[in-house]
């Protein structure tokens, strides 16, 4: 059973714009950079995926991901105004496929606090104890970790396709509600780690040391 986990991330001269009324475009660029190259050290050290890809519009981002090991996947414009992030993600998801991935774990690359035994965890959720070489998992299954806010702050699809992708507002809402219309059993992952993301300044305080 191949995992594979997909980050996607904006430029990091577009992240945390709603930082802007305390931290300066350059500040804001260096916590982006920051949050990246830690939760992508928390994937590899985590050992649970036999891939990871980052999906985004950066260049810096995807030089950053091909740096560390990752495989680096530019994402295509919308041009009608559609879902920038969930366009991503379905781009991301075809190309796994295509290589034969047979699960997907989505993280955010804004997860100041997580550490590899939060994603061992949540993997164990889906599938219990690492699988042994060969096995073949059969039931579908959804595993969600929920953000302090609503939100979905890592998202595990078995198979890859078993819903589609509705991050945003109240995604954690919307993601079960995709569960249960799809009949597919959806576990959570309560996990304080996984739910502190940074979004607004009230958030900054798992960061003070870097800012």
């Amino acid at each position: 059973m191949k995992l594979w986990a997909v980050v996607p991330v904006k430029p990091f001269d577009e992240g945390k714009s709603r930082l802007a009324g305390v931290l300066s475009t350059k500040r804001r660029e260096a916590v982006s950079k920051r949050l990246f190259f830690h939760v992508m050290a928390v994937i590899q050290e985590a050992a649970i995926c036999d891939a990871v890809l980052v999906v985004s519009r950066g260049k810096e981002v995807l030089a950053a991901a091909e740096q560390v090991g990752a495989i680096a996947l530019r994402e295509k414009p919308a041009l009608d105004g559609s879902d920038l992030l969930n366009l991503a993600l379905t781009d991301a998801r075809t190309y796994a496929v295509r290589h034969h991935a047979d699960a997907l774990l989505v993280v955010p690359a804004d997860l100041p606090l997580i550490v590899p035994d939060d994603l061992r965890g949540l993997r164990k959720v889906a599938f219990g104890d690492p699988d042994v070489e060969g096995a073949v998992v059969k039931n579908q299954k959804i595993v969600i970790a929920p953000s302090r806010d609503g939100g979905t702050n890592a998202l595990l699809l078995y198979p890859p396709s078993v819903i589609d992708f509705a991050f945003g507002k109240d995604s954690f809402r919307r993601h079960c509600d995709q569960a249960r219309l799809a009949n597919v059993p959806c576990h959570f992952f309560e996990n304080v780690n996984l739910a502190t993301d940074i979004d607004y300044p009230e958030n900054l305080e798992p960061i003070r040391d870097w800012l």
